[in-house]
């Protein structure tokens, strides 16, 4: 990186994009479906209209662009505890069956489990709401502590504080949207 001191910068400006966004995303979503929504938006989508399949071709090419991102290292993690190799083995076709086993189990489970939708749903706001809202600050205190000298903290006292208030909030956020949720995935159900 050219200026490593502007990383803060850049890190509290898409932060803070990122929580108005979902704050003005969620009020929007929240006035188009003031009646509620059954299951999930996109099958709340009209079916005849060409935005709505526009969005739903989004919706596919998002996941085929994420799946793999979330299997390559799943899969990674997995095959080194399952399978042991001696230093500088490559790993062969083994690493392909063991992505390959994650993603049909992931896909025979979203296909048999009984209302899977709800499950997703209560899981991906869990943990979407702790990524974006907890462990940022939690892990600018971690460096904090980690890389800063005492004499430098010292003088960050407002920094710290507004760490913990921030992580405090996080925490807070997540417990209602996940209260939430569970409640509307019992009330449906």
């Amino acid at each position: 990186m050219a200026e490593p001191q502007e990383l803060m910068k850049a890190t509290r400006t898409s932060l803070i994009f990122v929580c108005v966004l979902y704050v003005v995303l969620g009020d929007v979503i929240s006035i188009i479906f003031v009646n509620g929504i059954q299951s999930d938006i996109i099958s709340e989508l009209p079916k005849d209209s060409t935005l709505p399949t526009f969005i739903r071709l989004l919706m596919i090419i998002m996941v085929l662009t994420t799946c793999p991102l979330i299997i390559l290292p799943a899969g990674e993690l997995i095959h080194d505890k399952i399978i042991q190799r001696k230093n500088g083995e490559l790993k062969g076709r083994s690493v392909f069956v063991v992505r390959f086993c994650i993603a049909a189990s992931c896909a025979i489970l979203s296909v048999e489990v009984p209302k899977f939708i709800y499950v997703l749903t209560f899981i991906g706001c869990f943990s979407v709401a702790l990524t974006s809202f907890a462990y940022p600050p939690l892990l600018h205190l971690r460096c904090l502590f980690k890389f800063y000298p005492v004499q430098k903290r010292n003088s960050m006292v407002r920094v710290i504080i507004m760490d913990v208030i921030m992580f405090c909030c996080g925490i807070l956020v997540t417990g209602f949207t996940s209260v939430i949720t569970f409640k509307s995935m019992l009330q449906q159900m």
